[in-house]
């Protein structure tokens, strides 16, 4: 059984919605179908452990937004999981990673099981652990990428 806020794989659901022409969700299997990319690198965690060479491997973000259709308007991207939302650029969506996979193994819970939103070269608090819901939006200039806590909505 899952931890309190942690998804359950068999369940789980990736909604894409906002400032998007066709809302929609994907299970696992429909991520899968995709395609997939990879990214390999070290990964540093702002909560202080540091692993080199891991290999992510995911559906592209910019597949996924292919296919929702971002309005032009939409600038940003909230990424949500249960009790944490961090502001994603729009132009880091070309390197991201929707990772179900580290090293050709499914992820585990700790590292984000069952999807993990994984964007290179970027602050680690962007790598939203169980990642459940992307919402394009337009980002307001005082509006920092980051984490920050989620409205009651989300």
């Amino acid at each position: 059984m899952p931890d309190e806020g942690t998804p359950d794989p068999s369940t789980w659901i990736l909604r894409v919605d906002g400032l998007v022409r066709r809302p929609m969700s994907f299970t696992i299997d429909e991520l899968e179908l995709l395609g997939a990319t990879s990214h390999t690198g070290a990964f540093t965690c702002e909560l202080g452990w540091r692993e080199g060479d891991m290999e992510w491997q995911g559906a592209p973000l910019s597949r996924v937004l292919e296919i929702v259709e971002p309005l032009p308007e939409a600038t940003a991207l909230y990424s949500y999981a249960p009790g944490y939302r961090a502001l994603i650029p729009i132009e880091a969506a070309s390197t991201a990673i929707l990772a179900t996979r580290l090293d050709d193994r499914r992820l585990s819970r700790e590292r984000g099981a069952p999807c993990r939103l994984v964007v290179p070269d970027r602050s680690c608090q962007l790598s939203v652990k169980w990642v459940g819901r992307l919402e394009p939006f337009t980002r307001g200039r005082e509006q920092q990428p980051g984490p920050r806590r989620p409205d009651l909505d989300a």
